[in-house]
């Protein structure tokens, strides 16, 4: 069975919003999961801005990998927007961790914008 873990990101502050967004990206993610037989190992969170990286939850997402011995297949996000807002440091963030870590990054509703990008 592949393995996987996911990233969530919502960049709003109130908190009632805020968990509702988080909530909504991790079941889609948990579903796409137990739809293609890939075992969840762990959900990394964030509430704050795509626009930089100085985020905990994306900074422990990147000690696990580290950590794992790259024992992890894929990294599942809900859009490649929750990596980053800035589409071009997505498509680097996204490469550098797919070659780093010898995984792949899986975004549920890929943004057209980022695959012009990537093509």
């Amino acid at each position: 069975m592949k393995k996987a873990i996911a990233y969530s990101r919502t960049a709003t502050r109130e908190v009632s919003v805020q968990s509702d967004a988080i909530n909504h990206q991790e079941i889609a993610i948990i579903d796409y999961c137990k739809e293609h037989s890939i075992e969840l190992i762990h959900l990394f969170h964030d509430v704050g801005s795509g626009m930089n990286f100085e985020r905990v939850g994306w900074n422990n997402l990147k000690v696990y990998l580290k950590e794992s011995g790259n024992e992890i297949d894929f990294l599942i996000v809900t859009g490649h927007d929750r990596i980053s807002r800035d589409k071009v440091q997505a498509l680097f963030k996204i490469t550098d961790l797919e070659k780093k870590f010898d995984l792949s990054v899986l975004a549920l509703s890929a943004s057209p914008d980022l695959k012009n990008v990537m093509l």
